[in-house]
């Protein structure tokens, strides 16, 4: 996916866009919102949150 398509995608200019992924500005709390569900992911882990990669106990037997 273009920076283009994921702007259009969030609705967000593509622009604002490119500020955020340059770290010239931070997104707001709706703008994460907006971009991880264009990119069908949670806001948890479009920032990197190790909150979203959790396992239940039971996941954590199953891998062992």
């Amino acid at each position: 996916m273009s920076q283009a398509d994921l702007a259009r995608s969030a609705g967000i200019r593509p622009s604002s866009l490119s500020d955020y992924l340059t770290g010239k500005y931070s997104p707001k709390h709706d703008k994460i919102e907006r971009i991880a569900a264009a990119l069908q992911v949670s806001p948890d882990w479009l920032l990197g949150s190790s909150a979203a990669f959790s396992i239940t106990a039971d996941e954590r037997l199953l891998l062992e």
